[in-house]
């Protein structure tokens, strides 16, 4: 095959799957985490109960991301300064995001946000979280 062929081939291949990634959806992080009764659960400090702040899917990644964690042994995790950088980064892309509505993560980011949230947080909000962030945990 002429090269001038392979190339044109290889170009319509290309641009065919163009739509595939302009179609990628973004994860809505302003979406309120609910309780076990379907209602929201508030954000709110022990000394105003009553704040009317609500858990968003924001506040729950953002405190993931910046928490400090323990391993097996109760010790302090360490991370090297590239991955403090690396979440904090992460942190202030959500918390910042001029479209909360759609922000995409890639599959690596989606899985550290899944794991820091299961370190960080209830089963339940652990379980609200992860179907809001994960599109093939939606009907589970």
């Amino acid at each position: 095959m002429k090269s001038w062929a392979k190339i044109l081939l290889t170009s319509a291949f290309l641009f065919s799957t163009l739509p595939a990634f302009a179609e990628t959806k973004g994860i809505d992080f302003s979406q309120a985490i609910k309780g076990p009764d379907g209602n929201p659960i508030t954000n709110c400090p022990e000394a105003k109960p009553d704040c009317g702040q609500l858990l968003d899917l924001t506040a729950v990644a953002v405190n993931a991301l910046f928490g400090i964690y323990t391993d097996a042994r109760g010790q302090p995790e360490q991370l090297s300064g590239e991955e403090k950088f690396r979440r904090s980064a992460l942190a202030f892309r959500i918390k910042e995001s001029a479209d909360p509505k759609n922000i995409v993560l890639a599959p690596e980011e989606l899985s550290l946000l899944k794991d820091l949230i299961a370190k960080a947080y209830a089963p339940i909000v652990v379980y609200r979280a992860w179907k809001l962030i994960d599109p093939s945990l939606a009907n589970k």
